[in-house]
């Protein structure tokens, strides 16, 4: 093989001016994609966040007015490095807000700027004080995954808003001062493994158990003290993956309770301060029990 020609015909290519620009083109681009390609997703082994997404968090804590104590990490250019801010490790996008008893608001608001975090999939504002209705925008966070707005001392009606969030697993709402009209926007939560409704007041809703059969796969149910009435449709729940149900303090008084028979995964129950009555028309008014196998043989037998 000659060397020496290809060597000759190979400088006389560079040598051409097109050429020399498409190499020199093709190193530049080599360089900027080394050296800036990664920038909003890791320098170093840190990952580092979008600045459009910390200019929203900010706006969110200016929103609420809160003390100077709160969320005094919030300062630099990385907010995954942040109180409560979970980034992903390879994109750089907050996924995950756990803000669980840190906000101590004197007054303000939830800002609409949290929108921003279009890859929100966990979100907990929990065991905070806000003192006013759930805002309806919650129900635009699409990718969510997790959310627990329990102690947060909420009130007003429960947007219909959150039916949006389709690929929701864990909705808790429990022990704030909210009222529910109705439970149709639970039918669209068909992806529902944990419900908390704890404190709501239901005693308006006519028909809570059909919309609740259209989630299969809840496997905890949690609706104590919600001045539940018997549902206009009879009490038949067809959750064969339900493993607690909860529903004690309520104002329920069917009979009998061949229902609990469906209940095939159920492990623990609690149907106490209720007006039930078995078969033989005992009130079962503070009844509680752990393994099922027991109400199964109480009714059956």
């Amino acid at each position: 093989m000659n060397y020496s020609a290809m060597k000759e015909d190979w400088d006389n290519l560079i040598g051409k001016p097109l050429v020399k620009v498409a190499l020199w083109l093709l190193v530049l681009c080599s360089g900027i994609n080394a050296a800036f390609g990664s920038a909003n997703k890791e320098t170093k082994g840190v990952v580092l966040c979008y600045e459009r997404e910390r200019q929203a968090l900010l706006k969110f804590k200016h929103a609420l007015n809160a003390s100077s104590d709160t969320l005094t990490s919030w300062v630099g250019d990385n907010c995954c490095l942040w109180e409560g801010v979970g980034c992903n490790s390879e994109t750089g996008h907050v996924v995950k807000l756990n803000l669980r008893n840190t906000i101590n608001m004197d007054s303000g608001e939830i800002d609409p700027s949290l929108l921003e975090l279009r890859h929100l999939s966990y979100l907990d504002l929990s065991n905070n004080f806000f003192g006013f209705s759930i805002p309806k925008f919650f129900g635009s966070f699409l990718k969510l995954r997790y959310l627990n707005l329990s102690y947060a001392a909420f009130s007003g009606t429960v947007p219909l808003q959150i039916g949006n969030i389709s690929g929701l697993r864990y909705l808790d709402l429990h022990h704030n001062s909210l009222q529910v009209e109705n439970l149709q926007w639970l039918s669209h939560l068909s992806s529902l493994q944990y419900l908390d409704l704890g404190d709501a007041n239901l005693s308006m809703v006519a028909d809570w158990v059909q919309p609740i059969n259209m989630i299969p796969s809840l496997t905890v149910l949690r609706i104590s003290s919600c001045g539940l009435r018997d549902s206009s449709t009879p009490l038949h729940l067809n959750l064969t993956s339900l493993t607690v149900l909860d529903i004690d303090y309520n104002s329920l008084t069917s009979k009998p309770l061949d229902w609990l028979a469906n209940l095939h995964s159920l492990v623990t129950l609690d149907l106490r301060h209720n007006r039930f009555f078995d078969r033989l028309n005992e009130r079962l008014d503070g009844f509680y029990v752990k393994m099922v196998a027991t109400v199964m043989k109480k009714i059956q037998g």
